[in-house]
């Protein structure tokens, strides 16, 4: 048998193929190539390889980049007729009929489309619903679909499904239709019976470690974080490893090794169908079966071919998971293990004492061997780093394992020990967990740009050289990872002659960068879930739910951005100067810009009192002048000495950003009192290529006589798709295309306008 095992090795290394079909992945995403340059490559590399035989292995690898270049394309060519109709609509609202999947959030759920205005369908979408809705509820009735659009600026995740859906009227729950399709959603449910015993806290933790259920972890967001520990309480692949040791355990205790497998196989598949086929799970499937498979065949298959082939299968069944975190993760978690962590395999006659010691240095080493991987990664998407986690594993781990088996056994038996038992280490878990996240080593708000990632990974690769102790890679390998981690550490290119609207909803943010790379703010968006009325007094609320800091303060700082030179606030309304104290406390603002009457208001004095602006410089608005950029220039128009208003809207500050290529009027609330003034009295002075529509597009703004005085090309609004005041109003919008004006909106992205685009 070793000499078949020996004879018949799985061709090696295949981890190489499939990260060149990854990088195809890549390309095609960021690159949009279509069909034909990649299909043109792939023959002339198909021609090369079969004549140029020195070149076959190259050609062979160039065509995994142009497979997954293909794959991507085929990919989103497949887009259903909903996805289509609302890539050309945004929206649509019909009679749908739909199935409640799992819960997102206390407010939010996984659904399935049915049907459609009497035609079946099958997307996926994200309902937006406070009420409890258990797996399996269908709803019927008039809803709003809303494209899940992506952010180009913002958004680093994939949207979920095709769009969000918010059901307007008839929400009447159907009866289930008994069959084989509901098999998943009625076993969801018996297992939500059997959990009912427990207390409700008790409930979210078991159904979180079966089912995937989001909201014990979301009522532990802060502390899972800072302990380092957030994968314990989700299913990962990690749960199907503990799975696969209780469950094979168990059967083989009745049935014969290969009977065994196949069951769990079937098992474990009913777990992922569950879980929804969550990417860690399927990552850890697909290596349970590949080993088994190997195993059965007397085929050896090392654990790093097996992670390569189920990373290959998962990419090329649905490739928009190589840009999921979960999936990034996970794959990154084993490969650490794999790759970077040496094993310190004890001789026969090594003491028991020593024997596991050396298990636990060996522990410790994974630990801080992932910790440090997970880092680049966690900084990025997160701003945060925990190595609390060195610490919180050692009883972390052993304590979820005793949850999943209890909860197992609870499922199968339901008698009072086990509820009992659970519920006793429940109360262990959440102590440990209150303890871990109160060590102090712990890094947050601290997000890395990309090319320090990249610089992190190399300095980890170094790492993962030397605790290996592979000295001939090492004398080849140091100088240059040495050379890149200083190299991209160092290096940024930095944003010049550009403007950013920014998508804040129904708010105003936009950021103007010189030809130098001064930057200038213009507001600085809202507070989620507020009015534009909303005061701001409490300092402390405006912070924690600012749209800057949970939205903005990330891309600022992964862009290298540590200081506003600039910060303009057109007026103290909360949908434009709410990320005030959030920019106060993570950068430094060198120049403040308010209008005389917002200095002088009550609201100012209080706002101002929770303020850290020492090194600050307040500018006051009293009447027009201008900011030079070398020939750049940025000059404020109105409010001057002449100008009385009641309204703050009208007394929003107005200012022209002249690039010398283009100028771009912005002009926070104006109102029509404010337009005729300024039309009035600057009427050589309005003229701009780009328009800031005022007040989101009330109609009280943007009058005719206003855009006949400035004659912009392209009009920028900046509102959510969907909001309380029904912004744009339909007068606005009449009046720009009467007059051929192009209208961009936040809510569609980010509206970024680099300086090749300039007039």
């Amino acid at each position: 048998m070793s000499a078949r095992l020996e004879k018949h090795p799985l061709p090696a290394p295949l981890f190489v193929p499939a990260l060149a079909c990854a990088l195809g992945i890549v390309a095609g995403r960021y690159l949009s190539c279509g069909y034909l340059i990649p299909a043109i490559i792939s023959g002339l590399l198909l021609i090369v390889a079969f004549f140029i035989k020195p070149l076959r292995n190259l050609c062979i690898l160039l065509l995994f980049v142009a497979l997954g270049c293909l794959r991507w394309e085929a990919d989103t060519a497949l887009k259903s007729p909903l996805q289509k109709t609302l890539n050309a609509k945004g929206r649509v609202q019909q009679v749908v009929k739909l199935e409640v999947l799992r819960p997102l959030s206390e407010s939010s759920y996984e659904v399935r489309l049915k049907e459609i205005a009497g035609f079946p369908a099958k997307d996926k979408l994200r309902l937006l619903d406070d009420a409890a809705l258990p797996a399996g509820s269908r709803l019927s009735g008039l809803a709003e679909i809303t494209e899940a659009t992506r952010d180009p600026i913002l958004n680093l995740f994939p949207g979920l499904g095709t769009g969000s859906i918010r059901m307007l009227t008839g929400q009447d729950s159907l009866s289930q239709v008994p069959g084989k399709e509901n098999l998943i959603i009625r076993s969801t449910a018996f297992i939500n019976r059997r959990l009912e015993p427990l207390p409700q806290k008790d409930q979210d933790l078991a159904r979180a470690l079966l089912l995937s259920d989001p909201i014990s972890k979301q009522a532990h967001r802060e502390s899972l974080s800072r302990a380092g520990i957030s994968h314990l309480i989700v299913v990962s692949g990690l749960h199907v490893l503990m799975l696969y040791l209780i469950i094979i355990t168990i059967l083989r205790f009745f049935l014969p090794h290969r009977l065994a497998d196949i069951a769990f196989i079937l098992v474990i598949l009913f777990f992922a169908a569950l879980n929804h086929w969550a990417a860690p799970i399927s990552r850890a499937i697909l290596m349970i079966l590949v080993s088994l498979a190997a195993r059965w065949l007397s085929r050896p298959v090392a654990t790093k071919q097996s992670l390569a082939i189920s990373f290959l299968i998962l990419i090329l069944v649905a490739p928009a998971q190589l840009f999921d975190i979960g999936f990034q993760l996970s794959f990154t978690s084993v490969a650490i293990i794999i790759f970077a962590v040496p094993h310190l395999l004890p001789a026969a006659e090594t003491g028991f004492f020593k024997r596991n010691l050396m298990y636990l240095g060996e522990y410790l080493l994974l630990s801080l061997s992932v910790a440090l991987g997970f880092c680049p990664f966690t900084l990025y998407y997160f701003g945060t780093a925990s190595f609390n986690s060195l610490i919180a594993n050692l009883l972390g781990l052993p304590i979820i394992y005793g949850l999943l088996g209890l909860a197992l056994a609870l499922i199968l038996v339901p008698i009072k020990p086990f509820y009992l038992s659970f519920s006793y280490v429940a109360e262990l878990w959440e102590g440990w967990l209150s303890f871990s996240a109160a060590l102090p080593f712990h890094l947050k708000d601290f997000w890395l740009p990309f090319s320090r990632v990249a610089a992190l990974m190399a300095l980890f690769i170094l790492f993962a050289l030397l605790i290996k102790r592979r000295w001939k890679v090492l004398r080849y390998a140091a100088l240059p990872l040495m050379a890149l981690f200083f190299t991209l550490w160092f290096w940024h290119i930095p944003f010049r002659d550009r403007i950013i609207v920014f998508n804040a909803g129904t708010a105003d943010c936009s950021l103007i960068f010189s030809g130098k790379g001064e930057s200038i703010m213009i507001d600085s968006g809202g507070i989620y879930g507020t009015r534009a009325e909303s005061s701001l007094l409490d300092v402390e609320d405006i912070y924690q739910n600012s749209w800057l800091r949970q939205r903005l303060l990330p891309w600022l700082k992964r862009n290298r951005l540590q200081c506003i030179d600039y910060l303009l606030l057109t007026h103290l309304h909360s949908d434009h100067a709410s990320g005030l104290p959030a920019l106060v406390k993570h950068l430094r603002i060198r120049n403040l810009i308010l209008s005389e009457s917002d200095l002088q208001s009550e609201e100012w004095q209080h706002l101002s009192q929770g303020l850290s602006l020492s090194q600050t410089r307040i500018i006051a608005v009293t009447d027009t002048f201008s900011l030079f950029f070398g020939k750049q220039r940025l000059k404020i128009l109105h409010p001057d000495t002449s100008f009385t208003a009641e309204d703050e809207n009208n007394r929003s500050i107005v200012c022209r950003w002249d690039s010398g290529k283009s100028r771009s009027l912005f002009t926070g609330d104006l109102e029509a009192l404010g337009e005729l003034y300024l039309a009035q009295k600057y009427p050589h002075e309005l003229k701009a290529d780009y328009l800031k529509i005022a007040h989101h597009g009330s109609r009280g703004s943007s009058s005719e006589s206003w855009l006949d005085a400035v004659k912009p090309s392209e009009a920028w609004i900046t509102c959510s798709r969907k909001n309380v005041y029904g912004f744009p109003h339909a007068e606005t919008l009449n009046r720009l295309q009467e007059r051929n004006i192009r209208t961009l909106y936040s809510y569609e992205g980010s509206i970024n306008i680099p300086a090749h685009q300039l007039p």
